[in-house]
């Protein structure tokens, strides 16, 4: 119940109250002697004010029960939003994880194997490159490879800074009569990486 009901019951029971009091306390007619013409209507604009005020009131009482009965309609339709939204996104995080872990346990079965190498010389003087290359997969989700060089002293890095989307890479950040050593992964859309390939070796000429 809101404000305004508690006013309209409160209203009603004034109005009941003035009602009775002026009732049991009217003089009679014959001792009226001042103001009897305005005395002799007191009783009916009484009776009209106290009907209007039970009619508001009654009104009031209804309208708030109305609004009332409406809120609750509306939360519970909310709270049912909510919940079914909430049912949704359980559903697909679910989903994105089942084929999260569906792609993860696909790539355990991927090995990308490199194709011989080829030292090249880059036009410079005493300058070269290796290029590498290797058979695209055709594993539905992935969409790339990372391309990883071991140097004699054992320091693995990674020599991509995306994944590439193309089966080839030249590397051009050689030192001349050093050894290397290439891996490549294959790697699906949410960033896992397959098992390491082949690992080939390369001598770069003086």
């Amino acid at each position: 119940m809101n404000a305004t009901s508690i006013l309209a019951m409160a209203a009603l029971v004034v109005a009941c109250m003035v009602s009775a009091f002026s009732l049991f306390t009217e003089k009679p007619e014959r001792e009226i002697i001042i103001g009897a013409p305005l005395r002799r209507y007191r009783k009916p604009v009484l009776y009209v004010f106290t009907g209007l005020t039970l009619v508001f009131g009654a009104w009031q009482i209804v309208k708030a029960d109305k609004e009332s009965r409406d809120s609750e309609k509306k939360h519970a339709a909310e709270r049912e939003a909510d919940g079914k939204q909430h049912s949704d996104d359980q559903a697909q995080i679910a989903r994105l994880q089942s084929g999260v872990e569906a792609g993860n346990a696909m790539l355990e079965r991927i090995l990308v194997t490199l194709n011989p190498p080829q030292v090249i010389s880059t036009g410079a003087s005493g300058q070269h490159a290796v290029r590498l290359s290797w058979k695209p997969s055709e594993t539905v989700g992935v969409v790339g490879y990372n391309i990883y060089r071991a140097e004699a002293n054992g320091k693995i890095s990674i020599l991509n800074s995306f994944p590439l989307s193309t089966p080839s890479y030249v590397d051009k950040r050689v030192t001349p009569g050093s050894i290397y050593s290439y891996m490549a992964t294959a790697v699906n859309s949410a960033g896992a990486e397959s098992r390491h390939s082949n690992k080939i070796e390369v001598t770069i000429p003086n």
